[in-house]
């Protein structure tokens, strides 16, 4: 009988202990509390206007936990996925008008799990829905408006549209009235302006937008001041020269992504690649500085690592009373054979010497007096078989060339006074671009006049009349067989303040492209045109890089 009774007194036990282990795995407020360790997630239910939104989930966990969800219109993120997380959530706006639903799950590992349900109301019936917007840059040669575009999904009337009126400008309307065309009075590439605009339905519906509207297709910007540009052959990064900090950079011109950066041990400037050897010659800021140096780098563009230092030391050709010589510019052929031009502090006279790239960049002499062949400035010519060098400081440059096989000067027939059939033109020399696939050579002379000339045949082409100094030019290649060249930059407009972005179609005299831009002969680092996406690339030493979609 008491075997019984302690088996008795034992199963209660037993019960008992069972119905305290129960009651313990329970909270206050019955959230799950088992061996799996504790979930709580809050709010369980979101209502959301139908605007973009950021809203932000509670979660409260002593495990890993993870994250599924079931709409697209949700962007969640989170920054760890253990223990306590506040999950930040971003909701784009719902451009229809039903509602819609998503469901959030929240997953321990231990297998506990907690819904939150998203319901986004759907825009009023009555209210407008915005699809698009673009600036439309119009062409002053042309006498062609600048509009701001805005297309909605109903027929709208424009109410405002800040900061300019309506009052006193009239818009445009499309046929169905679903496309507004605000005409732009200051419209300049480069500009980005945020307008805010107010229309309303026909149902008396009204929808308030606040917009950015840009002159260009888009832009990267960088740290520093950019004081020299290369673009790759594969048109998929520039090299950049950059002073404050001091570094040359590899940026990505698909995604704006720093690709190498490298630490240079002198501002760097001018950056000429080598199409023998494929590597990148970077000169300092010795012909505009009040410093000097007389070394350059060589950098492997592939490891983005300075390879080589040459420094210059004086020479039998150098002026005797300013003896040390700075390189601010370098060219190659394809065959390794290069010219480094040289300056001196203190002089206005050159030094140039050779430079051999297939015998590991040997130095050498030339065999002229600094007075003899008085150039400032080297280019690289077509087809990279030829190097050509301007005469310093006469009015009309003579124009020399010179190759690996012909290393004396050949002079190159040029007048600079460029003879049209209204005028004589030319003056001192301001820009000189040679064509990539035609032996070609585009000239600007200032104060105000351009012409390209043949080198084949020593034909000129007829002179235009557009401002010289302090612009930049790039030749348009999509159609290799006219002599199409954007001229950009200039002295600006002495009432507007407004310098000028023009296409020149030098084939026939004219500009048949003209527009304003926010880019000075101060600030202009470079222009380059990319024939993989038919753009223009605008380089500015403090505002970054551009790239502008080309109108013709």
């Amino acid at each position: 009988m008491c075997k019984n009774l302690v088996n008795k007194y034992t199963r209660v036990l037993c019960l008992l202990s069972v119905m305290m282990l129960m009651l313990a795995c329970l909270d206050d407020d019955g959230d799950k509390k088992l061996s799996k360790g504790v979930l709580k997630v809050y709010p369980d239910s979101i209502e959301l206007s139908d605007h973009e939104q950021e809203f932000s989930i509670h979660i409260e966990c002593d495990d890993y936990w993870g994250l599924k969800w079931d709409a697209d219109w949700l962007y969640p993120k989170k920054d760890h996925d253990h223990g306590d997380c506040v999950l930040n959530v971003k909701c784009t706006r719902n451009m229809t008008e039903k509602d819609r639903k998503a469901v959030m799950s929240i997953k321990t590992n231990a297998d506990l799990e907690m819904i939150v349900t998203i319901l986004q109301k759907g825009r009023p019936l009555d209210r407008a829905q915005l699809v698009s917007h673009r600036a439309i840059l119009g062409n002053l040669a042309k006498n062609e408006q600048s509009y701001l575009e805005m297309t909605f999904d109903k027929p709208v009337t424009l109410k405002g549209f800040s900061p300019w009126g309506p009052t006193g400008t009239t818009p445009e309307y499309s046929e169905d009235r679903c496309t507004i065309r605000y005409p732009f009075p200051r419209a300049r590439y480069g500009l980005a302006q945020l307008i805010q605009a107010k229309v309303a339905t026909d149902d008396g519906g009204q929808t308030d937008c606040e917009l950015e509207y840009r002159f260009y297709d888009k832009r990267y910007q960088v740290e520093g001041q950019i004081w020299g540009a290369r673009v790759m052959p594969d048109e998929k990064s520039v090299w950049l020269a950059l002073r404050w900090p001091v570094k040359l950079i590899e940026l990505s011109l698909v995604d704006g992504t720093i690709l190498h950066e490298v630490d240079m041990p002198f501002a760097p400037a001018k950056i000429s690649l080598n199409p023998y050897n494929n590597l990148l010659y970077v000169l300092p800021d010795n012909f505009i500085a009040d410093f000097f140096d007389n070394r350059l780098c060589v950098v492997d563009p592939k490891s983005g690592q300075i390879t080589k230092t040459i420094t210059f030391q004086p020479s039998s050709k150098t002026h005797p009373y300013y003896p040390a010589m700075y390189p601010y510019e370098l060219e190659f052929t394809s065959d390794g054979f290069g010219v480094v031009m040289l300056c001196a502090k203190g002089a206005d006279e050159f030094e140039w010497r050779y430079v051999d790239a297939s015998k590991d960049d040997k130095i050498i002499i030339t065999d002229y007096q600094r007075s003899q062949y008085w150039c400032e400035h080297i280019y690289q010519g077509c087809n990279q078989q030829s190097l050509y060098m301007n005469h310093f400081p006469s009015r009309y440059s003579s124009i020399y060339k010179i190759t690996r096989q012909r290393r004396s000067p050949t002079t190159i027939g040029i007048n600079g006074r460029f003879k049209s059939t209204y005028e004589y033109a030319g003056g001192n020399l301001a820009c000189m671009l040679y064509h990539r696939y035609r032996n070609s050579v585009f000239i600007a002379a200032f104060p105000g006049s351009q012409c390209v000339v043949n080198l084949d045949d020593m034909t000129y082409s007829e002179v235009t009349d557009a401002e010289s100094r302090g612009a930049v030019a790039a030749w348009d290649y999509r159609d290799p067989s006219r002599n199409l060249v954007f001229f950009v930059g200039g002295y600006a407009d002495s009432q507007l303040d407004q310098h000028q972005f023009l296409l020149l179609d030098m084939d026939n005299a004219e500009c048949i492209y003209h527009s304003y831009c926010i880019w000075n002969n101060d600030s202009l680092c470079s222009v380059v045109y990319l024939e993989n996406t038919d753009q223009l690339l605008i380089i500015d030493r403090y505002q970054g890089i551009y790239f502008l979609s080309v109108q013709r």
